[in-house]
């Protein structure tokens, strides 16, 4: 009898738990991005008023999703990085949550960018973007900014249609 108790006491909680920790499956069809807000730090004016005319994250994508929910079905990894490279890798690091980490280089500036995805619902995702770009001290000092520019950003990600 307590067996059976215990046994059917283990069924429930892990039935309970693999309910809980399910992911969300996002639904197919149109996906539209919008910046919700963004703040700079130590960028010079030209790329803060670029910033500002930018229709950033703008872009409305038609996506299929896998099941368990794969960042990849939503965003070409050639869209994230400009040298279009494949090998965007995307790492779970919790419940319906993704991140990915840019690291490009050339002529003696440096860009560091970390982008999360968290599903928050079928049609609802939230997005946020770190962007580090460093620059030599010489381009900076002709830029009129500093030789470290910080680009924070945050959005969603919402389905449209289908």
């Amino acid at each position: 009898m307590i067996h059976t108790k215990i046994l059917t006491l283990t069924t429930a909680v892990s039935l309970l738990t693999t309910l809980t920790l399910a992911d969300i499956s996002p639904k197919n069809g149109k996906w539209k991005p919008k910046i919700i807000d963004y703040n700079t730090k130590g960028c010079p004016s030209m790329i803060q008023s670029t910033l500002k005319q930018a229709k950033l994250y703008s872009k409305t994508k038609n996506a299929t999703f896998s099941n368990p929910f794969h960042p990849n079905d939503l965003f070409d990894p050639k869209d994230l990085d400009p040298n279009g490279a494949t090998d965007v890798k995307w790492v779970k690091i919790a419940d319906d949550t993704w991140e990915t980490v840019l690291k490009m280089g050339q002529q003696g500036m440096s860009m560091d960018m970390t982008w999360k995805i968290k599903v928050t619902s079928e049609g609802s995702m939230d997005m946020t973007s770190k962007l580090t770009m460093n620059f030599p001290k010489e381009m900076a000092m002709m830029m009129g900014g500093s030789s470290e520019c910080k680009i924070d950003s945050s959005g969603t990600i919402e389905h449209i249609g289908n």
